[in-house]
């Protein structure tokens, strides 16, 4: 018998949802947020770019991170989930500085991917498949 870890628990819980989809998603709504707000001091110089997309922003990361937790904490919705975080990254693009500067877009269009193709249980093989 194997012995028990500190990360058992988790590994059970990450298991039985779309754990690696939602973080894209997550992580995506972090990016989306993040670039109409960052400000880059280069010597003397403030580059900012805060502009009106800041609250088109907001509301596309409220969005991507609702759809991210969904994920995690309610894997039955991950169907819904998965393509309202689909529109949600593609709507980023043309509303919050091309989505995060594009990156933000792309890791919630993958973790929405990656939601919607995840399967609750491992699938068997195929009979016709076998010799």
């Amino acid at each position: 018998m194997p012995a028990p870890t500190r990360t058992g628990g988790f590994r059970r819980w990450r298991r039985t949802r779309p754990f690696w989809g939602g973080l894209g998603i997550l992580l995506g709504a972090a990016v989306v947020l993040a670039v109409p707000f960052a400000t880059l001091r280069i010597g003397e110089i403030t580059v900012s770019l805060s502009t009106p997309g800041g609250s088109a922003a907001t509301l596309v990361a409220a969005v991507l991170a609702c759809c991210g937790g969904a994920a995690w904490w309610r894997p039955q919705y991950k169907t819904a989930a998965g393509v309202v975080a689909t529109v949600a990254a593609l709507v980023a693009v043309v509303t919050t500085n091309l989505g995060g500067l594009v990156i933000g877009s792309l890791l919630a269009i993958l973790g929405a991917a990656a939601t919607l193709a995840w399967t609750p249980s491992p699938r068997s093989p195929r009979a016709d498949l076998q010799p």
